[in-house]
C-alpha cells in the first residue's frame, strides 16, 4: 500500500513537470501603452514671455514653447528668448536657473516657412541673417534643412542645428530693436527696460 502511494505521488509530480514544460503561455504580458505625444498649444493674450514680458501671441511667427513634464507651459516671443529660459539666461544674459532641464519634456518653435510648431530640437536655424525677430537679432527657425538653406542664400547667415544653440551664441545676439514702428536705435535692458 504505501509503495503504491509513493509510485503515485512520483507519478503525479511527473505529470505536474512535463506539463509544466509543454504548456504554452496562454496571454503574454500587456505591452507598456506608449505616451500621449506632446502637442504645441497656441498662446493666449494673457500668456507672458518670462524672459522678457512680451506678448508671445502678438508674434504667432516668432511664438516658441517649453512644456514640461508635468505639463506646465511656458511661452515666447522669440526663439531666443525661449533658449535663454533653457540655457539658463536672463534677458541681461546673466546667469538664471529659471527650471530643472530634466524636468523638459518637449521644446517647440515656429517654423518660418510653414508658420507651424516644430520640434526644436530636431529644427534648423540660420544664425546672423538679415531677419530680425521680435526681441532684434535671432535665430530663424525651420522643419527642413532645404528651406533653411534656401532662406539663408536670400538672407545671409549660417544653418546650424539645435546642438550648436549654446549659451556664447545666444549671448552674442544684440537686443537692437530696428525697424520694429519707429524703436530703431533702442536697445532693450533686461526685463523690459528701454535704454537710449
Amino acid at each position: 500500500m504505501k509503495l503504491m502511494r509513493t509510485v503515485i505521488l512520483i507519478s503525479a509530480i511527473a505529470m505536474l513537470l512535463f506539463a509544466g514544460c509543454t504548456q504554452t503561455p496562454t496571454e503574454k504580458p500587456a505591452a507598456e501603452k506608449p505616451k500621449a505625444a506632446i502637442t504645441p498649444a497656441e498662446p493666449t493674450m494673457d500668456d507672458k514671455c518670462p524672459i522678457c514680458g512680451m506678448m508671445p501671441a502678438k508674434y504667432p511667427e516668432w511664438r516658441a514653447q517649453v512644456v514640461l513634464k508635468n505639463g506646465e507651459r511656458y511661452h515666447f516671443d522669440s526663439p531666443k528668448d525661449m533658449f535663454k529660459f533653457v540655457l539658463g539666461l536672463t534677458n541681461k544674459n546673466e546667469p538664471k536657473q529659471w527650471v530643472d532641464k530634466s524636468e523638459i519634456a518637449a521644446l517647440f518653435v515656429t517654423d518660418y516657412a510653414t508658420k507651424q510648431y516644430t520640434d526644436a530640437t530636431k529644427a534648423y536655424y540660420v544664425k546672423g541673417s538679415d531677419v530680425q525677430g521680435p526681441m532684434g537679432d535671432d535665430v530663424v527657425p525651420f522643419a527642413k534643412s532645404e528651406d533653411a538653406h534656401a532662406f539663408a542664400s536670400q538672407h545671409g547667415g549660417e544653418v546650424i542645428t539645435y546642438e550648436d544653440i549654446t549659451p556664447e551664441l545666444i549671448k552674442s545676439f544684440g537686443m537692437k530693436m530696428g525697424g520694429m514702428g519707429g524703436m530703431e536705435g533702442m536697445d532693450m535692458g533686461g526685463e523690459g527696460e528701454m535704454k537710449m
